[in-house]
């Protein structure tokens, strides 16, 4: 408790815009996850067949691939504008199943095709997002930092714990009360970021050692202005800020910087997809010991998933992305072990999916962090976007990977320790010192 005391501590730290769009992230995460979590139950309320499952499945890949489109339009009007109006589309496309009779043999059928649209702005809204933040902070790497280990905790409680058991309940009595929710929190979240621009036009910054809180919001405010408009954000000065090139890249961000960011995101797909998935270890682990079983390996996950952000929230500022990265690796590398060796004691098996969860999660923050202090603007939703293009490559190659090996799943550890040995050239890529 104390340590979760110290992180959320850091709001007060924020800038108000930043603070805004943490309200934001809150009200999109937890409608998000609502709804993920009510799809299931829903396709059982209205009789929808299962193979729909597999169809949005493969429809959630293929949409992965195109990345580089969402990447190419958040670029072209901006992270705040592609945010708030993606958001508010989320909130219209909510309210449409609501126009159509319940009755209506169509009405099941436009719940899956919102399922899929909700997919596809979810994409836009993720890298969005990523460009906004960085607008919002200024550029300041700390404050980034901060922010991604809010965000971190708030995310595994908020969508994990929270949110799609909620959903899921929700959809059990009432599916229009699921698509109400998913509308509230949609329009929710776009007005939190009209706020956080207004925070920034008005003049609300935070005093630091560069110069006085107005100083700050209008230096804030120059560069989210000029990224929206499409131009370069203005060159900052100062033996402690890092001189930012003119596309808006941090200027030590070279190719093989770009190499190990990419190769960081092809494995964290291909990793879990190939190995640990919840599919191929959870079947055999359901088939050995009951599919009541499942239910403690998804709560050790989920469990695991928080510490792990606790843990990075609490040490990321101090000890840097590199840092946090490594030992995400390690104790990553230590819950596989767990697997291999364990997999016929079930205790310890529930056990090795909290560490390797733990792991797991400092990585991503690491590795998405990581990005967002090398890059910005326009840079940062191309890269972005190619990122979530090689994670949708990782996503499909590890899957056919653990297909092929899925009869004998207690060896699927061990392929996911050999290419997590792929980490070796990601790690030194990122941001070595503390912010």
């Amino acid at each position: 408790m104390t340590v979760l005391r110290r992180v959320f501590a850091r709001v007060g730290s924020l800038v108000p815009a930043l603070r805004w769009a943490l309200l934001g992230f809150c009200c999109s995460t937890l409608g998000n996850t609502a709804f993920e979590g009510s799809v299931v139950p829903f396709l059982i309320v209205v009789s929808l067949p299962v193979w729909v499952l597999a169809a949005r499945k493969t429809f959630m890949t293929v949409i992965d691939f195109f990345s580089p489109v969402s990447a190419w339009l958040v670029g072209k009007i901006g992270g705040f504008r592609a945010l708030a109006l993606t958001e508010g589309v989320e909130g219209v496309l909510s309210v449409i199943p609501l126009c159509v009779p319940v009755s209506s043999p169509a009405w099941k059928w436009v719940l899956f095709a919102l399922s899929c649209a909700l997919l596809v702005t979810g994409q836009v809204i993720d890298i969005a997002g990523e460009v906004f933040e960085v607008d919002m902070a200024g550029g300041d790497e700390k404050m980034l930092v901060d922010y991604g280990g809010i965000i971190g905790v708030l995310s595994s409680v908020l969508g994990g714990l929270i949110g799609s058991p909620l959903g899921a309940w929700i959809a059990s009595w009432s599916v229009p009360a699921v698509l109400v929710v998913s509308a509230v929190s949609s329009f929710a979240a776009a007005s939190t970021r009209l706020l956080s621009r207004t925070a920034v036009n008005g003049g609300n910054g935070r005093r630091d050692a560069r110069g006085s809180a107005a100083d700050d919001s209008m230096r804030i405010a120059q560069i989210a202005e000029s990224v929206e408009a499409g131009g370069q954000p203005p060159l900052e000065e100062g033996p402690d800020v890092r001189v930012r090139d003119g596309v808006g890249k941090r200027a030590d961000a070279g190719s093989r910087t770009r190499a190990g960011l990419l190769l960081g995101s092809l494995l964290l797909a291909l990793v879990p997809a190939s190995a640990f998935s919840y599919v191929y270890v959870l079947l055999g682990l359901g088939d050995r010991y009951g599919t009541g079983s499942l239910s403690a390996v998804y709560l050790a996950s989920g469990v695991g998933e928080v510490v792990g952000a606790v843990v990075y929230a609490h040490s990321a500022s101090r000890k840097g992305m590199r840092c946090m990265a490594t030992l995400g690796v390690l104790v990553g590398a230590v819950g596989l072990s767990l697997m291999l060796v364990f997999s016929h004691v079930y205790p310890l098996m529930c056990a090795a999916f909290l560490v390797e969860a733990v792991g797991s999660t400092m990585l991503v923050h690491a590795v998405v962090v990581s990005r967002q202090i090398l890059f910005s603007g326009k840079d940062l939703a191309r890269f972005s976007g190619r990122s979530r293009f090689m994670y949708a490559a990782g996503a499909a190659g590890g899957s056919w990977i653990g297909y092929a090996l899925a009869s004998s799943w207690q060896v699927l550890p061990l392929v996911a320790l050999v290419f997590s040995l792929g980490y070796v050239f990601v790690v030194p890529q990122l941001p070595q010192a503390r912010a």
